[in-house]
């Protein structure tokens, strides 16, 4: 037996062994029938009183009141969740959730419409999402001059990506910047307009056509320039309204430089975050219709090439496929994993590298590489997005921004007000106070309550949320235990079910945002 595994469980052994409670013999629970059989006022399951970042005992005589409470007001654990230590009529229980001294009976808790000692000002109060940032990388070479049906490529994937930009823009939940190839400022209409492949072949300016986004060209010490549109401080429509209009202004010339183009985001994206620019997650789509080409180092003689049939009379006709693979790959091991959308027919001759492309792009692990021909990836065919029309197109960009999406919402409990504005009650603020609700995109339909869950597996058809600073199985003792110190609960996570209704299906989606109330016991789910 591995070392490492014998020592794992020796200390999950001995971890077992203290992790019973008084309902039984050691490792064993209370008889079925009720979750609380011995009226202790804890769940008869969950682990009696440990404290979920030491690991130690913090309720020894499994009440429901922490220790560290008892001895604080009474100075042993004698006292029981419904004794009433100060005669005050108020059990020790209720005085312990109103965080009022259980000991003096001139401080009672208040009497409210939630119950007694149920301080619930329940206060209105946003939280913010984390957007994840995506670098879109556009491909305006000629070949985008292609034709679904009465539209081009380019005007095509223009319109799904002002789309889609559009409708994560305004829920706050995507920040985008974008980026196109071959390098705007290069893709002039004279370029464009020469669109005879003789010409192309013989214009000693060809290679201009070729110039990667940014005019990158990863040279030793080249600090890579800006994006088109480069990423803003704050989601805001600003960012929609200029890539709308970059996507107006940029023209389309040459051919698809895509390994220096990924150099470039490698190092702008590396750049941004080494500076701290550049918080969350952060992920980049490129959207191209066909196959890498414009490299300058491949023998045009012996090379694949990527103009039909014929053979390669350039270098950068040739396919760059071992280039751009490389680059895509230490963009992903950087922390920036690709997306690859192929746009129209014409990628399915190309569709193996489309798909290899894809599979290094989303950073696999060393063992998941293949030791020989690159190409002998896993699941062939099932990592890149083809789009062979408008309409897969749009489905294809609305699955790319709904993986890479978040469901963690910041809460600022420094901007939670101590008094409510309209009830003027105070605000307390706790772990265990806090309501989530679903906002929908429907404005006249009313928000949404979301109950907190301890598994996101278990709770079926419901919308649930749990607090992401906290492990995973944390249960709603254990959240009550932690209460006023929210420095422990300042990250609010959806359950799939519930982030589900922020994504964008066919074009629409359920919910806007999210939002919160302070200051009342959420519902719980499990």
């Amino acid at each position: 037996m591995n070392k490492y595994l014998l020592i794992a469980l020796l200390v999950l052994g001995g971890a077992m062994a203290c992790e019973s409670s008084s309902d039984g013999p050691t490792g064993t629970k209370a008889e079925p029938g009720s979750s609380d059989d011995d009226k202790n006022h804890a769940t008869d399951t969950e682990p009696q009183g440990t404290d979920i970042d030491t690991g130690q005992f913090v309720d020894e005589d499994s009440d429901g009141l922490p220790d560290e409470w008892e001895i604080k007001y009474f100075g042993n654990l004698d006292q029981g969740p419904d004794d009433d230590f100060d005669g005050d009529g108020i059990s020790n229980m209720i005085e312990y959730l109103a965080r009022t001294d259980p000991t003096d009976p001139n401080d009672p808790p208040e009497e409210t419409d939630q119950g007694v000692g149920l301080d619930c000002a329940d206060t209105p109060w946003n939280v913010e999402i984390q957007p994840i940032n995506l670098l879109v990388l556009l491909d305006r070479s000629l070949s985008m001059q292609e034709q679904f049906s009465d539209k081009s490529f380019a005007d095509v994937v223009q319109e799904a990506i002002d789309d889609i930009v559009k409708q994560n823009t305004t829920s706050g939940i995507i920040n985008f910047a974008l980026n196109v190839f071959p390098d705007a400022d290069k893709c002039t209409a004279e370029f464009a307009t020469q669109n005879d492949e003789a010409q192309q072949k013989a214009d000693p300016n060809f290679e201009i056509r070729c110039a990667a986004a940014s005019d990158y060209t990863a040279m030793a010490g080249e600090v890579p320039f800006a994006p088109t549109v480069p990423f803003s401080n704050e989601v805001t429509m600003d960012t929609y309204q200029a890539i709308s209009q970059a996507l107006d202004d940029v023209g389309l010339c040459g051919g698809t430089p895509i390994c220096l183009t990924l150099k470039w985001a490698g190092a702008y994206l590396t750049e941004l975050k080494e500076a701290g620019l550049l918080t969350g997650k952060t992920y980049v789509l490129l959207a191209t219709d066909g196959a890498p080409s414009c490299s300058f180092a491949l023998n045009p003689d012996t090379c694949v090439s990527t103009v039909g049939d014929g053979q390669a009379l350039h270098s950068v006709q040739c396919l760059d496929d071992m280039c751009s693979a490389n680059a895509a790959f230490y963009l992903a091991a950087k922390g920036f994993p690709m997306f690859l959308v192929g746009v129209g027919d014409e990628v399915e001759e190309f569709k193996q590298t489309m798909d290899m492309l894809a599979f290094y792009g989303a950073g696999p692990t060393l063992d998941e590489v293949p030791a020989g021909d690159p190409y002998d990836i896993p699941n062939k065919g099932e990592h890149f997005f083809q789009a062979s029309s408008p309409e897969a197109l749009s489905t294809a960009l609305e699955d790319v921004t709904n993986s890479a999406l978040s469901c963690v919402f910041d809460v600022d409990w420094a901007g939670v007000p101590d008094i409510d504005p309209v009830l003027e009650a105070p605000v307390f603020k706790g772990c265990d106070k806090v309501n989530i609700y679903g906002v929908p995109a429907d404005e006249d339909a009313e928000n949404i309550p979301i109950g907190f869950a301890v598994d996101c597996d278990t709770i079926g058809d419901e919308f649930g949320w749990n607090w992401a600073d906290l492990p995973q199985g944390t249960t709603w003792r254990h959240v009550r235990t932690i209460g006023d110190n929210v420095d422990r609960c300042t990250q609010v996570r959806l359950c799939p079910k519930a982030c589900e209704q922020l994504k964008v299906q066919g074009g629409v989606k359920a919910w806007d945002t999210v939002t919160a109330k302070f200051g009342c016991n959420p519902i719980i789910i499990n």
